[in-house]
């Protein structure tokens, strides 16, 4: 009997996704800890070329869908993510990975012959080093006082473009920090 391991959906879709942007041939291979209980990071990257590793943590997130604002001024996505706050030991992970889950089409009819049964929900994913994450962690704040945040949110309507709508004063873009645009700071990581 082969054994069983399980592992969270978020960090299996992770995974699928470096897999896709980093080829087996080229050297590297995406490993997990025999353990669930394992401090500090999920999966590790490691270039066999190179003999050179890195550590990611993964946090995952469901995502909202909101009502309609009664104010067409406010500004709404159509996904919104929910973290809560968490505390990064230092040196554990390299780099950390917010995954939020959405569903693509809320409202499709079920019956309909055109929509695949595997269309309907998609994933959009932020990476940050080690040091972001600990200066974007420690810069949340309320948006009516100067107080610390305990929970943070992204909102998005499509995958170009992520906003972070808690844990600040005002909406910032941090379209910079999705995963495609940033696969290559693991590749140059790991050469």
């Amino acid at each position: 009997m082969d054994p069983v391991i399980t592992l969270p959906f978020f960090e299996s879709l992770v995974i699928n996704e470096l897999e896709k942007k980093l080829n087996k041939r080229d050297g590297y291979s995406i490993l997990i800890p025999s353990t669930r209980q394992q401090k500090g990071f999920d999966l590790l990257l490691y270039n066999s070329k190179t003999k050179k590793s890195l550590t990611l943590q993964v946090k995952g997130s469901r995502t909202y869908n909101p009502t309609p604002p009664k104010n067409t001024k406010i500004i709404k996505y159509k996904n919104y993510t929910w973290f809560s706050k968490f505390k990064i030991e230092k040196g554990l992970a390299d780099f950390y990975v917010l995954f939020g889950l959405f569903i693509t089409n809320p409202t499709r009819n079920e019956k309909s012959r055109s929509v695949k049964r595997n269309d309907w929900y998609d994933h959009i994913l932020l990476l940050f080093t080690e040091s972001e994450m600990i200066n974007f962690l420690g810069s949340l704040k309320l948006k009516t006082q100067d107080k610390e945040d305990t929970k943070f949110s992204f909102g998005f309507s499509d995958k170009k473009q992520i906003v972070l709508t808690r844990g600040s004063r005002e909406h910032m873009d941090y379209s910079d920090k999705l995963f495609h645009k940033r696969i290559n700071i693991l590749k140059d990581w790991l050469e």
